[in-house]
């Protein structure tokens, strides 16, 4: 599959996904109230970030031994016996691990924490299953698992709305169902494909070890980078906050669903050996253009969207558009990302979400006591620049590019030769 066609079917997708994900988060939003609404928002994080620290490697570990050395089924037996061992491991330890949660998370419960922890395993699961078929090119199948999950998560959150009974416990154990049919859906899928559990063979494992852990750090930092800051937002202003500042979020979430999707497609073109560097430079093109066009529309329309979706909401206009001005940095440096760790995690995708994520706390630490959410949004957007402009600058600087080269209309065409970085050979 070309990728113009990998992207227009993942992005029909993707929209797809978001339209009944949207739909959800709106019921949510306005069912549970601000407070539980905020702690929702806060699981989410931790749930996603879960999956990082456990499970990262184990995505770009077998995305890697997939697309370049075929071993497919060692790859899944891999992460099944992976994701059942921490299964045991995080379930047995759960009373012991609930006061950490307890941190993180007001008003916790272990009934709540387990089925937290619940959410992380499939998610471990979930991450092995799409690095798979990412490395094996299954680009319907990719697009298919979150599909099903956001479709089951809609229709049980509105099977509880019909019965007048959505609070945060009862919404969360929809998520985990939810959840746990799409990794239903994925296993099938790969045992009709001749799939049958084994023991995974020790030339997998420390292929995906190796390739993975250099990505783990590395995508855990620009995780924390872009979400860590609600987990300060609830420190210093609470929960009800939260929920002011994750409606915010969004639909910064909903601009950044292009970018995620055009660096997905890329990446498993970067790891197949199919991009010389010119088609990322026309990726990044068009992706820094759609973001900018997105970020005025939200200025203009923000108000009449937050009326119509999160009417209880009017206040999350302000940090809103703060957000954008990064948003459409880290847009585009989300593509440069992907050809990044495409080519092997060199040493700027962890220094580069390092600084900007450090520049991203200073910031929350010292203007959330004195601007609240507003704070938060304008903290994150610098440090969202930050790290855009510094992966751009590191492959540009490998083809010995300009940024002209980026910030060009990319339906305008030139008389020189273009992008001559790139077509010279100074692919990295």
């Amino acid at each position: 599959m070309n990728y113009l066609r990998g992207f227009s079917f993942n992005m029909a997708s993707t929209l797809v996904v978001f339209s009944l994900g949207f739909v959800n988060t709106s019921l949510l939003a306005h069912a549970l109230g601000r407070e539980q609404y905020g702690v929702l928002k806060l699981w989410t994080v931790l749930v996603l970030l879960g999956g990082l620290v456990l499970a990262e490697w184990l995505n770009k570990g077998g995305t890697y031994v997939v697309g370049r050395l075929r071993a497919r089924n060692a790859a899944v037996d891999a992460s099944v016996l992976y994701a059942v061992a921490m299964a045991g491991v995080l379930l047995l330890s759960a009373p012991l691990t609930l006061g950490l949660g307890q941190l993180l998370i007001p008003g916790l419960s272990l009934p709540v924490w387990l089925t937290g922890l619940g959410l992380i395993v499939f998610t471990v699961l979930e991450k092995g299953q799409l690095g798979v078929l990412l490395g094996d090119g299954r680009m319907r199948m990719y697009s298919l698992l979150p599909l099903v999950f956001v479709a089951a998560y809609l229709l049980g959150n509105l099977a509880l709305a019909w019965q007048g009974q959505v609070e945060l416990d009862q919404a969360m154990a929809v998520w985990l169902a939810a959840l746990g049919l799409a990794v239903a859906v994925g296993m099938a899928a790969f045992i009709g494909t001749g799939w049958r559990p084994a023991l995974p063979d020790r030339d997998t494992w420390g292929h995906m070890l190796r390739v993975g852990a250099r990505g783990e750090v590395a995508l855990v930092l620009v995780f924390l980078l872009f979400k860590s800051d609600v987990f300060l937002v609830s420190h210093y202003l609470g929960p009800a906050s939260v929920g002011v500042y994750g409606v915010a979020t969004n639909f910064t979430d909903m601009m950044q669903r292009v970018p995620n999707v055009a660096a997905v497609v890329l990446f498993s073109k970067v790891v197949r050996g199919e991009d010389s560097g010119r088609l990322t430079l026309q990726v990044a093109r068009w992706v820094l253009w759609f973001s900018l066009a997105c970020a005025l529309t939200l200025v203009g329309l923000g108000r009449l969207l937050l009326a119509v979706a999160f009417p209880d909401y009017p206040d999350a206009y302000a940090p809103l558009v703060w957000l954008l001005p990064g948003m459409v940095f880290s847009g585009c440096g989300s593509v440069f990302n992907s050809r990044l760790i495409g080519q092997g995690y060199p040493p700027v995708t962890v220094w580069a979400p390092a600084t900007a994520l450090g520049v991203n706390v200073g910031l929350n630490l010292w203007l959330i006591p004195s601007l609240g959410v507003i704070g938060a949004a304008l903290s994150t957007s610098v440090a969202y620049t930050l790290w855009g402009l510094l992966v751009a600058w590191r492959c540009l600087r490998q083809w010995d590019a300009g940024w002209r080269e980026v910030v060009r209309p990319p339906w305008r065409r030139t008389v020189r030769q273009e992008d001559p970085g790139v077509s010279q050979g100074g692919a990295p």
